[in-house]
């Protein structure tokens, strides 16, 4: 089974059309694997940015549709996003037990003009070597 196939998933809170408003919006869902498992960790892309999300989040409807039971490992999972006005794409991506990686969503976005303009990168402090000492 391919890991696209191994994960049931469903993202059920999202601005309309995939359309952001300037500040902060939350998504949110559940993701399970075939047999029942949660994904370790979970992160969304907007383009190149990584954000954390939450997840583990109690779900137990979802679960116990999914699995029979409800309880640990939780199935929901949330972001609060703010992408910049010119993002174009979000991607979500969960890590399994094993630590891979794999992306499970994926859609194009767009944000409201008046969103802020992608934040410049950080300047990093100069290279310095300590001064060597003979031993």
């Amino acid at each position: 089974m391919s890991a696209p196939d191994r994960w049931r998933f469903a993202v059920e809170i999202f601005p309309a059309g995939w359309r952001f408003p300037a500040g902060a919006s939350w998504i949110a869902g559940w993701v399970l694997d075939r047999d029942g498992h949660a994904p370790a960790d979970l992160r969304a892309w907007i383009d190149h940015l990584p954000v954390l999300g939450l997840h583990g989040l109690p779900r137990p409807e979802i679960e116990q549709r999914e699995r029979g039971r409800a309880g640990v490992p939780y199935a929901g999972f949330s972001f609060l996003l703010q992408p910049p006005r010119d993002a174009a794409q979000l991607r979500l991506e969960l890590r399994d037990a094993t630590g891979e990686w794999t992306e499970f969503f994926q859609t194009a976005i767009t944000v409201d003009p008046a969103a802020a303009s992608p934040a410049a990168p950080a300047a990093l402090p100069p290279l310095s070597a300590p001064p060597c000492s003979p031993p």
